[in-house]
């Protein structure tokens, strides 16, 4: 790694020290045959990469990390076709690499999930369905993956969503308390009406 990275062998130590102690509960770096390894369930794992994919990238260079950037880039941009809804500049580059990441990960069965990784069953969605096909392109048949997927898809940033996304249905009622809430502390009483 000294020679990798051109650090000191302390730089190195003092490094691992810091992501030993700074990882999310319910995760350890713990010593292996083949040198440190992160402990844990694939769930928190899949998170903590996520939060920190632009700071793995620039440390590791994997050959094989761009062998499905296209088929990745044309699913996102199936995604968008199916739902309606677009997803921000930035939402789409960070997917694109963290699915990268997560197509190479399902290349060894061994970190699949499991149905008891993720509880809730899965509904008909749109986002759903492209997981599905998504997955079924990489020759991945696993209801567990789809919920995965399709949930990591839908916690992006949208920079418009089509009004018959059915995320649509349960955010129009609580805009429309927030909207009543504000205009009635903004207006004055009338008629004799107070608001409180």
């Amino acid at each position: 790694m000294q020679q990798l990275f051109n650090v000191s062998k302390n730089t190195i130590l003092s490094d691992i020290r810091y992501v030993k102690a700074n990882l999310p509960e319910g995760l350890s770096l713990v010593n292996t045959s083949h040198g440190k390894a992160i402990k844990g369930t694939e769930i928190l794992k899949r998170r903590w990469v996520l939060a920190n994919l632009s700071t793995i990238l620039e440390l590791i260079q994997v050959p094989e990390f761009d062998q499905h950037q296209a088929y990745i880039e044309e699913q996102l941009q199936k995604f968008e076709q199916i739902t309606g809804s677009t997803l921000t500049g930035n939402a789409f580059n960070s997917l694109t690499q963290y699915l990268k990441w997560y197509t190479l990960r399902l290349a060894n069965h061994h970190y699949w999930l499991t149905h008891s990784d993720t509880q809730q069953p899965i509904t008909y969605s749109l986002s759903n369905m492209w997981a599905t096909r998504f997955l079924e392109g990489l020759n991945v048949e696993n209801l567990a993956e789809v919920r995965y997927l399709s949930e990591i898809v839908n916690a992006n940033q949208f920079s418009y969503i089509n009004r018959d996304n059915p995320m649509m249905n349960k955010l129009r009622p609580i805009a429309k308390k927030l909207s009543t809430c504000v205009s009635c502390r903004l207006m004055p009483p009338y008629q004799g009406i107070s608001i409180n």
